[in-house]
Formats: C-alpha cells, sequence, structure tokens
C-alpha cells in the first residue's frame, strides 16, 4: 500500500484542472494490528498531497480518523455507496489511485471508470 502511494507522487494529473485522488480500500487479513497498520497510512497517504481521500471498508474507518483534520476525506461502509457519491466527488482530469485487497471490491469502481459510468474521470 505505501509502495502505490509512493508512486503516485511522481505524477500529476492528466489535465491543468486534475487533482490527486487517493481511493483506498480495506486491507484484509491483518490479524491483531490491522487496525494499527491502517492507521499507520495516514502519512503516505498525505505525503501524496491528495486534493481528496476516499476510504472504503471498516478497517479505513480507523485511517478516517487519522485524517479527518488533515486533509478532505470521506468514509464509505462498503464499495456500492462509494460508487453512487462518485460523481459528486471526481472531477474530469483526476489523478486517481486506487488500492486495496481484492476481497473489498473496489474492482468494481476500475470497471465503472472504464465503462465511462463517470465522467470522464480517467482522462
Amino acid at each position: 500500500m505505501a509502495a502505490a502511494l509512493g508512486s503516485m507522487s511522481g505524477h500529476t494529473p492528466p489535465r491543468e484542472c486534475g487533482r490527486r485522488v487517493v481511493i483506498l480500500g480495506d486491507m484484509l487479513e491483518l490479524g491483531k494490528s490491522s487496525i494499527e497498520f491502517h492507521q499507520a497510512l495516514d502519512l503516505p497517504v498525505l505525503s501524496t498531497q491528495p486534493a481528496l481521500v476516499l476510504l472504503c471498508g471498516e478497517e479505513m474507518r480507523a485511517l478516517y480518523h487519522r485524517l479527518i483534520d488533515r486533509c478532505p476525506v470521506h468514509w464509505f461502509k462498503n464499495v456500492e455507496t462509494l460508487i453512487s457519491k462518485a460523481d459528486d466527488l471526481l472531477q474530469d482530469g483526476d489523478l486517481v489511485l486506487i488500492k486495496s485487497s481484492a476481497g473489498i471490491g473496489l474492482n468494481k469502481l476500475v470497471e465503472a471508470l472504464k465503462r465511462g459510468s463517470w465522467r470522464g474521470v480517467l482522462g
């Protein structure tokens, strides 16, 4: 997760009006330290200088509470709710990083982007 976030820092949005948007879902099967691992993503996320952070899943709620006073962030219980709010949150030209465990289902979000279900977010 930290490596993916680090790779975003070297990229700029595809359009002048674009923003950096980080979308993260739960990291599954981390055991007893899961909350701490999720909370520890605060500095890697902030290092990307995001204009917006969207978090999905129960475990990501811990990161949400670490970021709430530090950057624009929204938390969603599941991917279906996130997808339903995408038109209000994402803009044409945004550079979007999406990362989670496969079991969270953010692949549905990626498929919606590929289908053009949103307003040209992929540029």
